[in-house]
């Protein structure tokens, strides 16, 4: 089907003078559409509020626009991801906070003993062996926590290897192959040469 069909579809559905809208989902498509970087999108907003367009159905609007619902609809929900993305954002340094809290390992109180450092036993008192008497536990933080954390900071790639950044700024001396790969050979190893 035609853009120039879909148009006569909707202004057949919906009319010309008939409005199928309430005036809030009205003003609500307006507001939307005021966000929009496409002039005919906003122009379409701004019409819909207008008063010479209040006996008009949105479709007919539409149409002396000459656009489609499926332009109107994929700007609004253009316009409706990036405000998700803008509110979402809002509460990103608190979940990247508490990513980083979980990440940390800690202590806490032995569950076994209940932070006593003992059982009983048959009657008998036994160093508990979860904590052996210390009342405390260690907890590692969670691997994948601290991988989301390191990866978020560029310290270690996707595959969990670990970044390297060579400075290949420096115009003023030139290094042949054989000493960039003796400079590169102790990265590879897992050590670090002094190479200057």
């Amino acid at each position: 089907m035609g853009a120039r069909q879909k148009r006569l579809s909707a202004r057949n559905l919906f009319g010309q003078t008939r409005l199928m809208e309430s005036p809030a989902q009205r003003e609500l498509m307006a507001s939307t559409l005021a966000l929009s970087g496409d002039p005919r999108m906003r122009d379409l907003g701004v019409r819909c509020m207008a008063n010479a367009y209040k006996q008009h159905s949105f479709a007919a609007v539409m149409d002396e626009l000459s656009l489609t619902w499926g332009q109107v609809e994929a700007e609004v929900r253009s316009i409706r991801k990036s405000e998700g993305y803008i509110r979402a954002s809002q509460h990103l340094p608190d979940l990247m906070e508490q990513v980083a809290i979980d990440a940390k390992s800690r202590t806490e109180s032995c569950t076994t003993c209940h932070g006593t450092g003992v059982v009983r036993k048959d009657g008998q008192t036994d160093l508990c062996g979860s904590c052996h008497g210390l009342k405390e536990i260690y907890v590692p933080g969670e691997v994948e926590r601290q991988k989301l954390v390191f990866e978020t900071f560029g310290l270690i790639g996707k595959n969990g290897g670990f970044n390297v950044n060579l400075d290949l700024r420096r115009t003023d001396q030139s290094e042949g192959l054989e000493e960039l790969s003796q400079s590169v050979a102790g990265i590879l190893d897992g050590k670090v040469n002094d190479v200057s």
